[in-house]
């Protein structure tokens, strides 16, 4: 029974040791929009693409924030404007060139949308 309870206390303090340096602060997704997915191409540029569910959405890329080794990238996702819109699933494509994430190893692709701030939709390891 001590086992039981002293094992998940030892891990957590493995865990949580180590210099302040050493740890990557963790982000959790929280966009709560269209499904946002990215592919990494052999040229180490990156796709990034939204589907959308109805016509009318847009994507575009505001901007592309440097810090160390962290790409952070900004999109704006834009709603339909009119009262009635076709459904019918809308792929929205984002490409970056591999010269805007030069040297970047992880990329973080946050969502701004309807006046919201911005919310992550995913992070990614580069290759």
């Amino acid at each position: 029974m001590r086992a039981v309870l002293l094992l998940p206390m030892l891990l957590s303090f493995a865990c949580a040791s180590g210099s302040e340096d050493s740890t990557i602060p963790m982000t959790t997704p929280n966009w709560i929009g269209p499904a946002v997915s990215v592919r990494h191409e052999e040229d180490r540029s990156l796709h990034i693409e939204m589907m959308a569910p109805t016509a009318g959405h847009a994507l575009s890329l505001l901007e592309v924030k440097r810090t160390g080794n962290r790409a952070d990238v900004q999109l704006q996702h834009d709603l339909p404007t009119g009262d009635l819109v076709a459904q019918v699933l809308t792929p929205l494509p984002v490409d970056l060139a591999a010269n805007q994430l030069e040297g970047a190893t992880t990329v973080f692709v946050w969502v701004l949308s309807d006046g919201n701030p911005a919310r992550l939709a995913l992070a990614t390891a580069r290759p």
